[in-house]
């Protein structure tokens, strides 16, 4: 197995995956009216699980704990919109799809 990844490398790759999906770091001390943050230790909990399976946080003995330290005075804004563009209340790391015609069933005539 090779050696671990640098603390400074892992926390610049999950800070651009988070980013890419559109979440933001802001100080713990702002105040944003009408804006939604990660806030219980559950919706945290499922974001550690996906940044597990995309980044090297798998090597971590205790990924959860890195994950608070990095954040430390700061807390995570979820994104205005899903990153696929489509309106719905999946969060950002969540595959969507289009509701429509993809999804109809067909229908017989005769």
């Amino acid at each position: 197995m090779g050696a671990a990844p640098q603390a400074t490398d892992m926390a610049s790759e999950v800070l651009s995956h988070l980013v890419n999906l559109g979440y933001r770091l802001i100080s713990a001390e702002e105040r944003h009216p009408r804006r939604h943050f990660i806030e219980t230790d559950d919706g945290l909990h499922h974001l550690v699980t996906h940044l597990r399976s995309v980044t090297s946080m798998s090597e971590l003995p205790d990924p959860a704990d890195w994950f608070r330290r990095l954040l430390a005075g700061r807390k995570i804004m979820l994104p205005e919109q899903h990153p696929s563009g489509l309106r719905t209340n999946a969060a950002p790391y969540e595959n969507v799809q289009q509701m429509g015609s993809g999804m109809a069933s067909h229908v017989r005539t005769r």
